[in-house]
């Protein structure tokens, strides 16, 4: 495990397990640390080795160890430590723990520094806290790591033994790598990422928005650039939506710009929703994650069952997909493309039947879509595609020839500007509830 992989695996557990708000997630600060944290998931394992608290002040130490997989907890090549030096002063509405991360990597047992958490902590048991990586620059695998401070910052409400992480907000201005043996660099800017909840199952209505401001890649080879890549304005929005019992998960993506060399595609827009998903599978993998996947070594064939559960549960009231006004554009030219597909609803007694069932239905529904393209586009396609291949142009004749025929073959129609395919029939309304 490479150091940019250990620091994505430490954070993901910490938030997973809970770790991180049941540090100090209660009022009675000292039980907490005597209990070290209380965490009930088994996959993080705590212990405190030093508590010490006066009457407005004080200090504390502790270990961790993080098992990414407890069908592997014996394996400790791929277990992670951590260690935290806490500083703690009381408030008037609770308690203020500055807490310095530490990880060590399970490959050379070499520590170092991974962020520092401020937490605020009030006397029933709620919490904002804020994890900060000072800008800085770092030799990680052969390349030059550079980075401006980075932010994540979530509140953490505590009632009984459940704990929901909320206000979520992640700032970082720039990060690069960059390796010159190998020629190759990357640059990101203003990144930005907000979420009302953090739920890895989507539990509840919420909003999350994440933004970069660009990314650049290029790749040199003999002191010449062979690749020079820009991305401009990434946006993503992905909502949750819950009705009725229903949930429907909708996504938003739009990049401003995409550069490759000196072709530009710009306005492009991709979404996708699934509507009319069950609850009662959203609840059933929700508690499976809850209550077995921290707790015990759950074996592929046990997960192989849980799917197929989790299938047969989906199709009980059916599912419908739609992804409206795709587009992307190059120099002034576009394609645009729509499409509607549903899943049957259904009491399937088994994983067989249901997929012949699914098969047939698809058979004979099928799938509604569309797609509009620019005859110019595919010929500015055919210049981009020369110069990465390095390859003369396809002749004009005979790439017209090549797309009359794949035309023809679907079913579509062209004129000298545009060219367009349909896909029937339409998607019975009735499978929409």
């Amino acid at each position: 495990m490479n150091k940019k992989n250990l620091v994505a695996a430490v954070v993901g557990v910490l938030v997973v397990g809970g770790a991180s708000g049941q540090f100090y997630a209660t009022h009675k600060l000292k039980s907490s640390y005597q209990n070290n944290f209380n965490i009930q998931d088994k996959r993080l394992n705590v212990d405190v080795t030093q508590f010490d608290m006066g009457l407005v002040s004080g200090k504390a130490r502790w270990n961790a160890e993080i098992v990414p997989d407890l069908c592997d907890k014996n394996n400790m090549s791929k277990i992670i430590k951590i260690r935290s030096e806490d500083t703690i002063k009381r408030t008037l509405s609770g308690y203020r723990v500055h807490s310095k991360i530490y990880v060590t990597s399970p490959q050379d047992n070499q520590e170092f520094f991974l962020f520092d958490a401020y937490t605020d902590s009030t006397w029933s048991g709620n919490l904002h806290t804020e994890w900060v990586r000072e800008a800085g620059a770092e030799l990680v695998d052969g390349s030059t790591v550079k980075w401006d401070t980075a932010r994540l910052a979530f509140d953490l409400q505590h009632s009984g033994k459940e704990n929901t992480i909320s206000h979520v907000k992640f700032s970082a201005p720039y990060f690069a790598v960059q390796d010159i043996k190998e020629g190759l660099s990357l640059e990101m800017k203003d990144m930005e990422a907000t979420s009302d909840w953090l739920d890895f199952v989507p539990v509840r209505n919420n909003t999350s928005v994440g933004k970069i401001g660009s990314v650049s890649f290029s790749m040199r080879k003999d002191d010449k650039t062979e690749v020079n890549l820009l991305f401009k304005q990434i946006e993503s929005v992905e909502q949750s939506v819950i009705k009725d019992g229903m949930l429907d998960l909708i996504n938003d993506y739009h990049i401003g710009s995409v550069t490759f060399n000196q072709y530009t595609f710009d306005q492009i827009k991709f979404n996708a929703a699934a509507k009319n998903i069950n609850m009662d599978v959203v609840k059933l993998v929700n508690d499976f994650l809850k209550t077995e996947q921290g707790q015990r070594c759950v074996p592929y064939e046990e997960m192989g069952k849980m799917g197929t559960e989790i299938y047969l549960k989906l199709l009980q009231k059916g599912i419908f997909f739609e992804s409206k006004g795709n587009q992307i554009r190059l120099n002034n030219s576009s394609v645009v493309a729509n499409a509607e597909f549903a899943l049957p609803k259904g009491d399937f007694p088994n994983k067989e039947a249901a997929q012949a069932i699914v098969e047939a239905f698809v058979k004979r529904q099928g799938i509604k879509a569309d797609m509009s393209v620019d005859r110019q586009f595919i010929d500015e396609l055919n210049k981009l595609i020369s110069e990465i291949d390095k390859k003369p142009m396809m002749d004009k004749a005979e790439l017209d020839k090549q797309i009359q025929e794949i035309v023809t073959s679907l079913g579509g129609k062209m004129d000298d500007k545009t060219i367009v395919l349909t896909f029937p029939p339409q998607v019975p309304q009735a499978t929409q509830e």
